[in-house]
């Protein structure tokens, strides 16, 4: 299923992505970030970053998150890292310096580390006594694909408003951006939001943008922090 999420990457993450022969592997179809206004409430830019002033590199990227799992998944195949598909790990277990994984079927694979990288909730990592916290921030998270009239020219607008922030970043057609629109859970469940979401777009993007379309489905993601 298509995530619809889109993923900010800094210059810097680029430059990683490029030195391990990954950059190349992901789709040309990214926004580039060339300037960055931030605002408060609504009023006028309080801040404005703008990449001419570190040499004219864009300051970041904006790339749809199964464009980088394709990327990923393209640097896999092309390399000699061996996949194991549809086997299930049962165990893992230290020995001395090492690590030994037991798979479903009983074959075993030694290695001197191990990623557990199977999500927030990972069973496997509770197996190994890893005590996970987590915080609530109470904010949902509204991401989707707008259309609007005026070129974005390369533009991220990112505005702190009283219920979260609200951000437009460009993609790669000029004339669309994605939205991350942070909001109160029980603002959320009111039925205008549900019928007149577009209406309450454009007033927000009214001072920034014009006659601005929904273009795709709007992704729901709860909003919290986990970490070991």
């Amino acid at each position: 299923n298509r995530d619809g999420r889109g993923i900010s990457i800094a210059r810097n993450s680029k430059d990683i992505l490029s030195q391990y022969n990954i950059w190349e592997h992901i789709s040309s179809e990214y926004g580039t970030m060339e300037k960055i206004i931030v605002t408060d409430g609504g009023t006028e830019g309080l801040l404005e970053f703008d990449n001419q002033l570190v040499g004219g590199e864009p300051l970041g990227y904006l790339i749809e998150s199964d464009n980088i799992l394709k990327g990923l998944c393209k640097k896999i195949f092309s390399s000699d890292i061996t996949i194991l598909d549809g086997k299930q790990c049962k165990e893992i277990s230290a020995e001395g310096h090492s690590a030994k994984i037991t798979l479903e079927g009983g074959e075993t694979i030694e290695s001197k580390s191990v990623i557990v990288t199977n999500g927030r909730q990972s069973g496997m990592a509770s197996e190994l006594g890893l005590e996970s916290k987590s915080k609530k921030y109470n904010q949902v998270a509204l991401v989707f694909n707008v259309e609007h009239a005026e070129p974005h020219n390369n533009s991220a607008y990112e505005c702190f408003l009283k219920n979260g922030p609200f951000a437009l970043l460009p993609l790669h057609n000029r004339n669309q951006s994605s939205v991350v629109w942070c909001e109160d859970p029980a603002i959320l469940e009111m039925d205008i939001y549900d019928v007149d979401l577009e209406d309450h777009l454009k007033r927000r993007c009214g001072d920034i943008y014009s006659d601005v379309k929904i273009l795709t489905e709007v992704s729901k993601f709860p909003l919290s922090l986990s970490h070991m």
